[in-house]
């Protein structure tokens, strides 16, 4: 099969409509035309559906359409490989980063990527560690750097530092006017979380309900590490962030952690990889450095924290 055809028939594939397919690929919708027939012409069978003017897979389609993504994917990894195998480390790096990663971390390595590396292209996602974790198992990211709590079988990491999230809450809430603090307390209140999806938000659902308690109520949804305690401050509103941004000017600085051990996720800020891909020089380069970078980096940045208020006495195990 001709990796041209496959790439074509993916197109009309994924946008189920061959006028747009040819717009896409900038060739005439007769030749995307004639290149499917030619495919169906090998194979001995109809590859698609026919639905007015728009187009869909049939089950030998499917099953074409897994295997060409998985032959396209290996063409476009031994071209980049043969082709920064001739260039040394230049190149391009998908890097994929979680909001702590590039407020806080990106922007001092930057400068530092740029004179090791100056002719390496660097393109970055900002995301949820879930679905930036996803692209990059499905080949749509090089490289990621973000909290984690676990790593898939398809994933390598390497974690350098902790990374722990706890429950926050105004510095005036009313439970830092209790004698003690217990899980079942946090029932009382609404909260500002991310998504069902996210890792943090699934970890503390679980908490609450292994201890047959309701879960946690988001009357706000929010994914943003900014914006979250603004959101929180000021108000009976509690939320679930890392710890080291309590006390971050114009971000955790007004936030105190409800000190409950059961609610304390325990998390890794690390570089994760795909396990068995090709890692180009570039991509290596830039882990290596961000490794190398990155403890110090966090360990400034909790020096510059403030000193954490007094705490309410821990209970909730």
């Amino acid at each position: 099969m001709d990796l041209r055809d496959l790439r074509y028939f993916a197109a009309a594939a994924e946008l189920g409509h061959m006028r747009r397919a040819a717009e896409l690929l900038h060739i005439t919708q007769p030749a995307l035309t004639k290149s499917v027939r030619r495919l169906e012409g090998e194979i001995g069978a109809p590859l698609f559906e026919h639905i007015g003017r728009r187009v869909s897979l049939n089950e030998l389609g499917r099953v074409l359409y897994q295997r060409a993504r998985l032959m396209l994917q290996m063409a476009a990894e031994t071209d980049r490989q043969l082709h920064e195998l001739a260039e040394g480390t230049a190149g391009q790096v998908r890097l994929g980063a979680s909001a702590t990663a590039v407020e806080f971390m990106l922007p001092k390595i930057a400068p530092r990527l740029v004179e090791t590396l100056p002719d390496v292209t660097l393109d970055i996602a900002v995301g949820m560690n879930d679905t930036l974790c996803a692209s990059l198992i499905a080949s749509h990211l090089d490289l990621v750097v973000c909290p984690i709590t676990h790593s898939d079988p398809a994933l390598a990491h390497q974690a350098f530092a902790k990374d722990p999230v706890v429950v926050v809450a105004s510095a005036d809430h009313p439970l830092f006017a209790q004698r003690s603090i217990a899980l079942s307390d946090l029932c009382r209140y609404r909260w500002v979380l991310p998504s069902a999806s996210a890792a943090s938000r699934a970890w503390l659902d679980h908490v609450f309900e292994t201890r047959r308690l309701p879960k946690p109520v988001a009357q706000i949804r929010s994914e943003s590490i900014s914006l979250t305690p603004r959101l929180v401050a000021g108000t009976a509103l509690l939320s679930f962030i890392a710890r080291r941004n309590l006390g971050i000017a114009n971000v955790g600085a007004t936030l105190r952690e409800v000190p409950l051990r059961a609610t304390t996720m325990p998390r890794d800020f690390a570089v994760v990889w795909r396990k068995h891909a090709y890692l180009s020089p570039a991509t290596a380069r830039l882990r290596d450095l961000i490794l190398a970078m990155g403890p110090g980096i966090l360990e400034v940045l909790a020096k510059e924290r403030a000193p954490p208020a007094a705490t309410a006495t821990r209970r909730g195990r």
